[in-house]
Order: structure tokens, then C-alpha cells, then sequence
């Protein structure tokens, strides 16, 4: 049985619905929420994902 590609993260971490990530769209750093520039690479680039 093939399963969807976030159901074996939720067994593995629980549940995420509810959060909210924010994330460096260049370098993948997982960043503060308000976060304009990356501390890791200073791209002015965040994306925001908000888990279901």
C-alpha cells in the first residue's frame, strides 16, 4: 500500500496540523517566524508553509 508523502512524517513526528514553517527558499534553513533575511545564506527570500 503506497501512502501519501506526509502520512510516514506524521507516524514518524506526529501530528503537524496547525503549524506553521518557515523556511529559506535558497538554502532550505528552517528560520524564525518575521524572519526577512536567512542567517544562514542572507537571501531576502522566506517562504511561509502552513501544515494540514
Amino acid at each position: 500500500m503506497k501512502l501519501p508523502p506526509f502520512r510516514p512524517l506524521r507516524r514518524l513526528f506526529g501530528s503537524t496540523h496547525g503549524e506553521v514553517l518557515f523556511e529559506c527558499r535558497r538554502c532550505g534553513s528552517t528560520v524564525e517566524p518575521g524572519t526577512n533575511v536567512c542567517p544562514s545564506c542572507e537571501q531576502r527570500s522566506v517562504a511561509r508553509y502552513e501544515m494540514e
